[in-house]
Protein backbone atom coordinates (compact mmCIF):
# COMPACT_ATOMS: atom_id res chain seq x y z
CA UNK A 1 0.00 0.00 0.00
CA UNK A 2 1.71 3.01 -1.32
CA UNK A 3 1.48 6.03 1.25
CA UNK A 4 -0.56 9.34 -0.45
CA UNK A 5 -0.62 9.85 -4.13
CA UNK A 6 1.85 7.66 -6.20
CA UNK A 7 3.56 9.59 -9.02
CA UNK A 8 0.74 8.32 -11.86
CA UNK A 9 -2.23 9.97 -9.30
CA UNK A 10 0.16 13.36 -8.76
CA UNK A 11 0.32 13.10 -12.40
CA UNK A 12 -3.30 12.46 -13.17
CA UNK A 13 -4.34 15.33 -10.76
CA UNK A 14 -1.85 18.07 -12.20
CA UNK A 15 -3.47 17.31 -15.69
CA UNK A 16 -6.62 17.81 -14.24
CA UNK A 17 -5.83 21.50 -12.29
CA UNK A 18 -4.46 22.63 -15.86
CA UNK A 19 -7.48 21.57 -17.69
CA UNK A 20 -9.34 23.57 -14.94
CA UNK A 21 -6.64 26.20 -15.68
CA UNK A 22 -6.89 26.47 -19.08
CA UNK A 23 -11.15 26.61 -19.09
CA UNK A 24 -10.82 29.44 -16.74
CA UNK A 25 -8.64 31.08 -19.30
CA UNK A 26 -10.93 30.25 -21.94
CA UNK A 27 -14.17 31.30 -19.59
CA UNK A 28 -12.18 34.85 -18.56
CA UNK A 29 -10.72 37.88 -20.38
CA UNK A 30 -7.83 36.44 -22.95
CA UNK A 31 -4.66 36.92 -21.45
CA UNK A 32 -2.85 37.02 -24.56
CA UNK A 33 0.93 36.20 -24.52
CA UNK A 34 0.43 36.04 -20.50
CA UNK A 35 -1.82 33.48 -20.75
CA UNK A 36 0.88 30.67 -21.99
CA UNK A 37 3.46 32.28 -19.31
CA UNK A 38 0.58 31.64 -16.48
CA UNK A 39 0.56 28.42 -17.53
CA UNK A 40 4.01 27.45 -17.94
CA UNK A 41 4.59 28.89 -14.56
CA UNK A 42 1.83 26.73 -13.05
CA UNK A 43 2.67 23.52 -14.71
CA UNK A 44 6.67 23.90 -13.27
CA UNK A 45 5.06 24.96 -9.93
CA UNK A 46 2.58 21.60 -9.75
CA UNK A 47 5.34 19.40 -10.93
CA UNK A 48 7.87 20.63 -8.34
CA UNK A 49 5.20 19.90 -5.43
CA UNK A 50 4.84 16.20 -6.95
CA UNK A 51 8.13 15.57 -6.53
CA UNK A 52 8.66 17.07 -3.23
CA UNK A 53 5.20 15.18 -2.09
CA UNK A 54 6.99 12.13 -3.69
CA UNK A 55 9.90 12.54 -1.81
CA UNK A 56 8.01 13.18 1.49
CA UNK A 57 5.96 10.07 0.79
CA UNK A 58 9.42 8.01 0.70
CA UNK A 59 10.29 9.68 3.66
CA UNK A 60 7.17 8.64 5.67
CA UNK A 61 7.29 5.32 4.37
CA UNK A 62 10.86 4.86 5.44
CA UNK A 63 10.33 6.17 9.09
CA UNK A 64 7.05 3.87 9.36
CA UNK A 65 9.01 1.01 8.12
CA UNK A 66 12.09 2.03 10.97
CA UNK A 67 9.66 2.28 13.70
CA UNK A 68 8.43 -1.43 12.62
CA UNK A 69 5.31 -1.05 10.83
CA UNK A 70 5.57 -2.64 7.35
CA UNK A 71 3.43 -1.36 4.92
CA UNK A 72 2.27 -3.93 1.69
CA UNK A 73 4.53 -3.78 -1.28
CA UNK A 74 3.35 -1.25 -4.17
CA UNK A 75 2.91 -2.12 -8.07
CA UNK A 76 5.25 0.61 -8.90
CA UNK A 77 5.93 4.09 -8.04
Amino acid sequence: MPIGFSRAEMQAEIERRMFQLDEAQEEAEHLGPYGDLMRMVAVAAYQRAADLIAVNNERIADQLAAAGIALPPTSGK
